[in-house]
């Protein structure tokens, strides 16, 4: 400070004096304003989309002159948001409060206030958000599911998980059926460790050659591969062939088919 000349009580620049950097990406004037007035979108949705918070977006939006929609009424959220709705999508699937806060386009705290006003029960201290759930393909079936099967089946992949553990059993190591499948072994053993996770029980002997399944995961791996020619029987007929005549080659192609979609993933 003495070199400069300066005391305590003097400041170097005046504030806001620095130059601003130019807005990219999501916060370029045009597209901040195709996001924010022509799809509608919320603050707090745009910044996620920009990687920033929903201050950030505000100053962005008022230094590009796009005039802010008003806030929202007191009591608004409330009257939009159906209380069963709520009480599903929290309670019985298990999201948290921020996923549906970020869904509603609202602050945590709001939807806090919905879960208090409703009397919908809180979730326990450091509970997480379950996996994406999706309908099980076997449940049309008409035929009894295991525990682990209905709860596999209901798994963003678990179909394709069970599909691919089919094929393990009898190479000599996990790394020879990646070659043979033509996958990484990496997701080779992400799948069967994610499958296993989901099953909550060991389906292959690590300690054996050939790959074998213990006997819990071959009841598991029996009653998948029963479900499967079920459902390939009743597929629809593809240029004239029964998907149900399938040679067995066929079969493993559109196997791998999938395997390979979920590596690339």
């Amino acid at each position: 400070m003495e070199s400069r000349h300066l005391s305590a009580q003097t400041r170097p620049h005046n504030k806001g004096a620095y130059p601003r950097p130019a807005r990219q990406g999501y916060l370029v004037p045009d597209q901040l304003r195709e996001l924010y007035e022509g799809q509608g979108l919320q603050q707090l949705q745009i910044a996620e989309l920009a990687g920033c918070s929903s201050s950030v977006v505000k100053t962005a939006l008022k230094q590009a002159n796009i005039p802010l929609r008003p806030r929202r009424a007191a009591g608004e959220l409330k009257r939009t948001v159906d209380p069963g709705w709520l009480h599903t999508e929290y309670h019985n699937k298990g999201r948290t409060v921020a996923d549906i806060a970020r869904e509603l386009a609202a602050p945590d705290s709001n939807v806090t206030k919905l879960l208090d006003a409703w009397d919908i029960p809180r979730h326990p201290p450091g509970h997480s958000a379950p996996p994406p759930w999706h309908p099980s393909p076997f449940t049309e079936l008409g035929i009894p599911l295991s525990a682990e099967i209905a709860h596999i089946s209901t798994r963003r992949g678990g179909v394709d998980w069970l599909r691919t553990a089919l094929l393990i059993p009898g190479h000599r190591t996990r790394r020879s059926a990646a070659l043979t499948l033509g996958i990484p072994r990496t997701s080779l053993n992400w799948t069967l460790k994610t499958l296993e996770t989901a099953a909550g029980f060991e389906i292959f002997n690590r300690r054996t050659r050939p790959v074998v399944a213990t006997p819990r995961g071959q009841a598991l791996l029996d009653e998948a591969q029963q479900l499967f020619e079920v459902v390939d029987r009743q597929q629809p007929r593809t240029d004239g062939i029964d998907q149900r005549w399938r040679s067995a080659g066929e079969r493993d192609q559109a196997l791998l088919g999938s395997i390979s979609r979920l590596s690339a993933t």
